[in-house]
């Protein structure tokens, strides 16, 4: 690349720099609202079970207080594992999912970006991962996707990343969510536990999609 290609590419990036050192050096930490409240208790066939105390440590982590994880049920070997972690103006608090579940002593399998359509008729992609807990060897399956109004469903980081960027440049950051759709793999079947994640996929990310919108 000649010195006048590197000038075009590198130019942005300097002009950009000030307000990336500002926005990083400066990190908001938002109280809770506890949007995930306003999830109903019956999700289609899926009905609320119980939630998973998150740690101080994990809130600090994740730069917010706003975030949950609850299990839903649609039988005794029909469990979802929801985690929402919302966030206003924090979203460079927002990381990929895969930071976390390696952190969970998991190996990864598959890693893919599908396609998926909602219940409402909305369309967008979500993030597919297939993973190996370390100490059972049990199977596990992870769907994610990043919300944000007015259209944003996506399974990309870096597109979650690039709808905010421009915003927070002139501190105008949009509310959003990550949603974890997680599920252990029974009896061997991959089938069965990617269905029922997308299943509950379909269901729960309108509602959550509207909770951002209006909370």
């Amino acid at each position: 690349m000649n010195r006048k290609a590197l000038l075009k590419h590198a130019l942005p990036l300097w002009i950009l720099a000030p307000w990336l050192l500002y926005l990083s050096a400066f990190p908001p930490h938002v109280e809770s609202r506890d949007r995930a409240r306003f999830l109903p208790q019956q999700i289609g066939r899926f009905h609320y079970f119980t939630d998973h105390l998150l740690t101080p440590a994990q809130r600090t982590m994740l730069g917010t207080d706003d975030a949950r994880q609850l299990v839903y049920r649609a039988g005794p070997d029909e469990a979802i594992f929801l985690t929402t972690v919302f966030h206003d103006a924090n979203w460079k608090a927002v990381h990929p999912p895969h930071l976390c579940l390696r952190g969970s002593d998991m190996t990864f399998g598959a890693d893919t970006i599908e396609d998926i359509s909602l219940s409402d008729g909305a369309v967008g992609t979500i993030g597919h991962l297939e993973l190996i807990r370390l100490g059972t060897g049990q199977p596990y399956i992870s769907l994610f996707a990043f919300v944000a109004p007015p259209d944003l469903l996506t399974g990309s980081y870096w597109t979650f990343f690039f709808h905010h960027l421009p915003r927070a440049l002139l501190r105008r950051s949009a509310s959003g969510c990550l949603v974890r759709i997680d599920a252990d793999v029974r009896d061997g079947d991959p089938v069965e536990a990617l269905a029922r994640c997308r299943e509950f996929a379909q269901l729960v990310l309108p509602r959550l999609r509207r909770i951002v919108a209006t909370r």
